[in-house]
């Protein structure tokens, strides 16, 4: 075992954290999207990776008496977001669909900081500036892809991101990358001429921000804008999820593959069931804006919304540092 990988080997951890993205990319950019092998990869990447990953922090949390019975966020939190939700629908009030695209995409950001962390951690050497690269590097292009101009996207509805088109902005932004790269390049040589070598902490910067940079200044799709970052994220919080709780349980989980395949099937079971019972009866655009008020609608919305909530939520507690399981979860040397 190799303990500066998170699953142990820098197999596991290419498969599982680094490549995904890179896969969707691939796939998203290559793939007719009037095919059927494009349907496919759509309806798996929604079910597997994006969907499917939500429920994963379920057996972190709700699914885990230790956990569950160890703080009253466990129920606040849900009845917290049924509550908001369901005044939000009901008063009418807008952008709830893009509040909670937004609040997945500062969940994602965070999710690749905790990633770097994790690797400083197992090289024992904390690097600041390697933070805030990873951060500029993926979140800039997020930034300036606000700027662009005939984007078509569609997550939960057609309007989900706000858009401000500006060819002048979106060019200067362009320019102030290539800077920041051009710096983060620098700055890695410096490393290596220092004698630091840590392939580990250096893909956790370089693959999320390939997939950043192309997905918001290349793509012009769902597929092309979102897809990959789905993959990435969604396979990456597999790996995480999956490692922390063979070493939570051991005897419960004896592989990750098996850890895989119970959270795996499980999630898909919980996923269609949301798929083919929920979905359907919640109408995932602005209507609720120009329509009567309905009860029945924005509880259903608020039921619909609420796993994906408490996702976001838990998860800043569940994987801190300071959390009761930490010792365990990050310790290398439990296997």
């Amino acid at each position: 075992m190799n303990k500066n990988w998170i699953l142990g080997k820098k197999t596991n951890d290419l498969l599982w954290i680094n490549l995904p993205g890179l896969i969707g990319l691939l796939i998203s950019f290559n793939l007719p999207e009037k095919s059927a092998i494009f349907l496919i990869y759509y309806y798996f990447v929604l079910m597997i990776p994006d969907t499917g990953h939500v429920y994963f922090a379920f057996w972190r949390t709700i699914f885990r008496k230790e956990e569950r019975e160890s703080s009253p966020r466990y129920w606040i939190v849900p009845l917290a977001a049924i509550f908001v939700v369901f005044l939000w629908v009901y008063l009418k009030i807008p952008y709830l669909w893009s509040a909670v695209v937004y609040f997945g995409f500062y969940h994602h950001f965070r999710q690749l900081y905790g990633f770097i962390c994790w690797y400083e951690k197992l090289n024992k050497r904390f690097c600041k500036i390697s933070n805030r690269f990873m951060y500029a590097l993926t979140i800039f292009p997020f930034v300036i892809f606000h700027f662009r101009e005939s984007v078509e996207v569609e997550l939960y509805s057609d309007h989900d991101f706000i858009f401000f088109p500006s060819p002048q902005l979106f060019q200067s932004g362009l320019v102030v990358y290539v800077l920041l790269v051009g710096c983060w390049i620098i700055f890695e040589i410096g490393l290596l001429k220092k004698g630091i070598r840590e392939l580990n902490r250096f893909l956790a910067i370089l693959t999320p921000s390939i997939v950043s940079a192309i997905c918001f200044l290349k793509g012009n799709s769902t597929a092309e804008i979102m897809f990959p970052i789905l993959m990435l994220h969604g396979f990456q919080y597999w790996a995480a999820t999956g490692i922390s709780l063979k070493r939570l349980n051991s005897k419960k989980y004896l592989n990750l593959k098996k850890v895989f395949l119970t959270l795996g099937l499980s999630s898909i079971g919980l996923v269609v069931i949301e798929f083919i019972i929920l979905e359907p009866l919640v109408t995932l655009d602005y209507s609720y804006i120009l329509t009567t008020s309905s009860i029945k609608k924005a509880f259903l919305t608020a039921i619909f919304l609420t796993p994906v909530l408490c996702h976001f939520i838990w998860d800043a507690y569940i994987w801190r540092h300071d959390h009761k399981d930490a010792p365990i979860i990050f310790n290398p040397d439990i296997t």
